[in-house]
Order: structure tokens, then C-alpha cells, then sequence
């Protein structure tokens, strides 16, 4: 049987990725494994693998020609699981009457076999669901039975079959039937005056009598009618006890009939309540933690004893941890998930195949399970705006090596509740100030901007100094805030200095009539200058390192600390001199604010 059922797993195995190969793509790889934990809930481990969990067969038989009072075997024997190794945990059975003048019969075990006597003649139906050691369902077994009346008068008649819940109480813990025992009773019309009567008990297949599971009979297996007490010593309970009343001479039996009494049981109660499975991000190690506990409480409405199981699943998470512990009151869940680069946040939340969940299971001693499934979504707490300045004021910069101007302020402080690294998390609304960085603090991030403009060549700080309204969001690695901050950066200039050394220049001049006579001599001419463009060197010096240029010539730029000079024009002059002198004025700006100096700029004519 097992080596058959080996056989068909591998066969659905192999269907299954033939039939995923003709859908046109490509079979889904397998998950490696080294525990049940590693799989998703619907999965096994089977041989480092991962496989999906096939559901049981339920499968059943009863007998043909049955008649009323008849006692009558369902099987359910032939029922099978195609996983190889799994076996099936549970059977569950069903029966309705569908045409039927009486109530069917109830089935409380949850054996392969279910032993029932149907009350009167007509037609039923039966159902079987059987269920593996994971919890999976079969889909169920169903058939129609005719149930024919008794062919002739019993000799011995017994009551009806009897119900009855237990309970489980005290120290040591005895199992009991629930309101006391239960009355058999029997009417042998039939049978002759010198017969004996006897009653015995076939318990349910597995709950075999023995030194913690007894039946007793008051005042005594002869009777007609005796008390029936069944009880055990902590142990299984349930299912349906079949007590059997004989008729018996000297021969043989000569009569016989049975009662069943079926003792029900209610499955585990579990209650938990489910917490925010929120998380913290420890920087100093770099990784995202969750540490949550999750209260329960379990509870069987039978006192019985139960055993509980916990599984943490976890998938997609790029091999974090995710484990816990079974505290009785409460479950705990722990999730490592390492962070060096911002994929890998997706470890922890929204990532495409993640999965984490707790299966917890408690099961009864009387077979009775109880599954629940537990999803662990990791939940997020966007960014928090702690505080944002109105305005700033702040000095600029000249980047001489990258030609640009350059001013860095501090604006809006940001707080995240769950301590996760934050980032810019939305464009800041002014062209000239788009770097936006957080810088990390004990408590979060302040926003740092850095604003910059590129020199072409001609000094334009007024397109640069002046106010910003810089718009601040920050994000974690999945939510931006919700709030905006908003700082004016008021970018600052000191004006230019210079110093203007005297200029000279030889120039060609022209000569005129005589300016100086003596005793009819001419003793020199006049000289006429035309008007030119003198060079006056200059000192100048910019506090922000600003490029400056003439007002007149915006393109004869300077660097501050250079060997600068700049073009002065001087007008035409007439004079009876081979030397003129000028007073002239340099003016410069750096683009906003001027600076002038004066000197002289002399001329002299070329002899």
C-alpha cells in the first residue's frame, strides 16, 4: 500500500509539471527546505523540498440488504492519502436521512469504521470526509442505502441508541459520561424462560478496555436493564460503545440485539488575539527586528488533555529569520531581517512571494483537532515631521574647481516611530535648491538642502541670492509622510572690495599750433590726445569667493586673489604737455552688489 501510494504521488508529481509546461510557461521552480518551517502552510518538506500537500481520498463501503435494527458496519478502510508518508489523522462521518419517517443515526468516532444501527426502514444517505496530518480535507464520499424493514420479530428488543457528552474533571483527571451513567434496557419476549442473558461491551477499534479505560455494569452483566458507567483515567473516551445482549442455552446463542452508545466529544477552543506586528530598525547593526506576542488561551469543553503544536512559515524574505516560542499563554514571533541596501527592505514588507505565518494546532485526546492560521504582516508607521524652521539665512559659497555657487542649510527636523532610515521623499519645489539629503540623528533625520546655480562666465548672483521656499517629505523605505515642511532659504552675498593702482599708457599724439612763443620762437606745440581705454590694475577681494566684472564690460570676469585689471576709457584731451593725467573710477559688480574705486590713469606722447 505504502509503495503504491508512493507510486501515484510521483505520478501526480510528473502531471503536474506537464501540465504547467503545455500552459505555455515554465514550471515553477521548487522551494529547498530544511524544515517544515520553510514552507508555506499548505506544503510539506519532503526531501530538502518543499511540495504542495495533496489532499486525502475518502473513500467507503457498507453493506447490501440491510434491515431496520440490524447492526451495520460503514468502512471506510479503503480511504488513502497520495502523499508518500502521510497518513490519514481522522475520519468524519455523516449520516441524513433522506426519506426516512425517523432521525438517522449519529456517528461520534472518528475511526475508519463507523458501527450503527438504523432506527427504521427507508432511505439514507452517508457521507465520509477524511482528513491528513495536516488538517487537509478529502472531498467527500457519498452513497444512497436502502434500509429495509425487519423480516421477522426479534426475540430481543433493546432501547434506543443513547447519546451522551463527557467530561473531564479532578486530580488525577477521570473521564466520565456526562449526568451520570446510562440505563440499557431489554425486553426478551422471545427468548426461553431457561436462557441466560449477558451483556458485553465492544469499545470503539481504538479505545481498547484496559487499567485506565473501564466499563462497569451495576448490578451486573446479567441484567436485564443494568447502569452502564464508562470512564477512563485522562485517556480517550469518545466514539460509539456497542453493548451486545445475548441469549444463550445450552447450544449456543440463541438471541441476540445491541444498543450503541455513542459518546461525543467537542473539539479545542482557541482563542487568540492578533497584535500590530509592528517593527524597529536597529542601526547600529543595521537591521529591521519584529518581537511580538500574541495572546491565547486554549480551552476544551470536555476538560480533556490536549496536545498543541506551533509552525513559524516563512518564504520570500531572502533567508531572515523568523521563529518563536510557545509560552502556554501566549505565542511569540521574531523576524531578523538584515538591511545593507534599500532592496532589501522588501525582506520585511511588500515583497513579491513574501509570506510569513503561525499554524497552530491543538488536538485533543479523544483525536479532535483544531487548526488556526495566523498571517504575520509586518506593519509600517510612516515618517513624522518634528519640527521645520519658517525661514533660514544662510551664506553662499563660489566653487571655483565645480564653476557654480553654492549655499547648504538646515530646515525640518523628522522623526520615524519605527526608527527606520529615512530618505528625501519628494522633489523640493525650487530648481535651485533640488539636493536634498537626511542626515541621521539619535532621535531621526534633519533635511539638508544644498542649493547651487552654474557660472557661465558673467557673474549672476541675482539669480541666485534671495529667498527659496524649499518644500521638505520624508520617507521611510515603503511610506512617505504625510506632512510637508516648509522653509524660506534666504541665501546671502557680501559685496565685492577692490583697490585701483595707477594706470599709464604711451599713446600717439597729434600736434597743433605753437602754445609757447619767445622772442618770435616757437618753443612748443600744442598736443592733441585722443580718447582711448586705459588698463587699471586692481585689487579686489569677495568674502564668498565670487567672480566679479566691470559694469560696462560683465564678460571681463575676475576671480577674487587674481592679478585682475579692468578697462577704463578716458576722453580726448588738448594741452601744450607731452604727459595728461586722469582721474578715472572703477566700478564692478559680482553679479548683485558694486564696489568703486578711484585713481589716476596718465598718458604720455609717444616722441
Amino acid at each position: 500500500m505504502e509503495r503504491h501510494a508512493r507510486r501515484l504521488a510521483r505520478k501526480l508529481l510528473t502531471l503536474g509539471l506537464l501540465l504547467a509546461s503545455a500552459c505555455g510557461g515554465h514550471p515553477a521552480q521548487p522551494r529547498s527546505c530544511g524544515g517544515p518551517e520553510q514552507c508555506p502552510a499548505t506544503a510539506r518538506c519532503v526531501a530538502a523540498t518543499c511540495v504542495a500537500n495533496v489532499a486525502p481520498v475518502a473513500s467507503l463501503s457498507v453493506p447490501g440488504a440491510l434491515e431496520e435494527w440490524q447492526l451495520v458496519t460503514l468502512d471506510g478502510s479503503a480511504s488513502h492519502d497520495p502523499d508518500p508518508g502521510d497518513a490519514l489523522a481522522s475520519f468524519a462521518w455523516g449520516i441524513e436521512a433522506v426519506s426516512a419517517p425517523c432521525a438517522p443515526p449519529t456517528v461520534a468516532g472518528t475511526g475508519s469504521q463507523a458501527v450503527v444501527r438504523f432506527g427504521c426502514a427507508g432511505r439514507y444517505a452517508v457521507r465520509l470526509v477524511v482528513r491528513d496530518a495536516q488538517g487537509l480535507a478529502s472531498a467527500p464520499a457519498e452513497t444512497l442505502i436502502d434500509v429495509s424493514p425487519h423480516s421477522g420479530p426479534p426475540p430481543i428488543t433493546v432501547g434506543p441508541d443513547i447519546t451522551r457528552a463527557h467530561r473531564c474533571a479532578g486530580t488525577p483527571l477521570l473521564c466520565t459520561l456526562a449526568d451520570s451513567a446510562v440505563t440499557l434496557s431489554s425486553t426478551s419476549a422471545g427468548v426461553p424462560a431457561d436462557a441466560s442473558l449477558s451483556w458485553t461491551v465492544v469499545p470503539p477499534p481504538d479505545r481498547p478496555l484496559g487499567a485506565d479505560r473501564r466499563v462497569t455494569f451495576s448490578p451486573g452483566p446479567e441484567a436485564d436493564s443494568p447502569s452502564v458507567a464508562i470512564e477512563t483515567d485522562g485517556t480517550a473516551i469518545s466514539g460509539d460503545w456497542v453493548f451486545r445482549i445475548e441469549a444463550r442455552d445450552a447450544a449456543g446463542v440463541l438471541a441476540a440485539a445491541a444498543v450503541r452508545v455513542s459518546v461525543t466529544n467537542s473539539p479545542p477552543v482557541i482563542t487568540a488575539t492578533l497584535p500590530t506586528f509592528d517593527h524597529a530598525f536597529d542601526a547600529n547593526v543595521s537591521r529591521f527586528t519584529v518581537a511580538a506576542r500574541i495572546p491565547v488561551t486554549v480551552k476544551d469543553p470536555d476538560g480533556d488533555p490536549v496536545e498543541r503544536s506551533v509552525e513559524w512559515h516563512h518564504v520570500g524574505d531572502g533567508g531572515g529569520a523568523f521563529d518563536g516560542e510557545d509560552l502556554e499563554t501566549a505565542v511569540t514571533a521574531n523576524v531578523v531581517v538584515p538591511y545593507g541596501a534599500p532592496g532589501d527592505a522588501a525582506f520585511l514588507i511588500g515583497g513579491q512571494g513574501l509570506e510569513r505565518s503561525i499554524v497552530f494546532r491543538v488536538k485533543d485526546v479523544n483525536g479532535a483537532q483544531t487548526d488556526q492560521t495566523w498571517p504575520v504582516v509586518v506593519a509600517n508607521r510612516p515618517p513624522v515631521l518634528a519640527s521645520a524652521p519658517a525661514s533660514v539665512a544662510v551664506d553662499h559659497t563660489f566653487d571655483a574647481a565645480g564653476s557654480r555657487y553654492l549655499a547648504a542649510a538646515t530646515l525640518s527636523s523628522w522623526s520615524d516611530p519605527d526608527g527606520d532610515p529615512l530618505s528625501p521623499g519628494a522633489p523640493t519645489g525650487d530648481p535651485a535648491c533640488a539636493e536634498l539629503a537626511m542626515l541621521p540623528t539619535w532621535s531621526g533625520a534633519n533635511a539638508a538642502v544644498l542649493c547651487s546655480l552654474p557660472y557661465v562666465g558673467t557673474p549672476a548672483l541675482a539669480n541666485f541670492a534671495g529667498p527659496h521656499a524649499v518644500q521638505v517629505r520624508a520617507r521611510d523605505p515603503w511610506a512617505v509622510s504625510s506632512a510637508v515642511g516648509v522653509t524660506t532659504v534666504t541665501v546671502g552675498n557680501h559685496p565685492p572690495r577692490l583697490t585701483a593702482s595707477p594706470a599709464s599708457a604711451t599713446v600717439s599724439c597729434g600736434t597743433g599750433a605753437c602754445c609757447a612763443w619767445e622772442d618770435g620762437v616757437c618753443l612748443d606745440l600744442r598736443r592733441s590726445f585722443s580718447g582711448a581705454t586705459v588698463t587699471v590694475p586692481a585689487q579686489v577681494w569677495d568674502d564668498d569667493g565670487d567672480p566679479v566684472a566691470p559694469l560696462a564690460s560683465p564678460s571681463a570676469a575676475c576671480l577674487p586673489g587674481a592679478a585682475c585689471s579692468f578697462p577704463v576709457g578716458v576722453p580726448v584731451h588738448s594741452v601744450c604737455d607731452s604727459v595728461v593725467s586722469d582721474s578715472v573710477t572703477v566700478t564692478i559688480s559680482d553679479g548683485l552688489d558694486q564696489a568703486t574705486a578711484s585713481t589716476t590713469a596718465t598718458r604720455g606722447c609717444a616722441e
